[in-house]
């Protein structure tokens, strides 16, 4: 499991750093991390690849079809396997 190497270590995508665990939930775990290349704060949401019913995804893109109404809009899907 994620329990068995240094989540610390993890780099997302070749630009972000991965930070403590900051909160949780049904589709996923999310994290403070860092964007190497500007060295701003971000949040990382983590899904399990293996999940049955995948949201990630799903959200990634519905936060991109919000953009300009107020919200960040930095969203990047990344997929990885734990």
């Amino acid at each position: 499991g994620a329990s068995s190497f240094d989540l610390m270590a993890l780099r997302v995508g070749n630009r972000y750093r991965l930070g403590r665990k900051i909160g949780s939930g049904s589709f996923g775990d999310i994290y403070l991390g860092t964007d190497i290349s500007v060295g701003e704060e971000v949040a990382i949401k983590l899904e399990c690849v293996k999940t049955k019913h995948p949201q990630l995804h799903i959200e990634s893109k519905i936060y991109k079809m919000m953009q300009g109404g107020g919200i960040e809009h930095n969203f990047q899907n990344t997929e990885i396997c734990l």
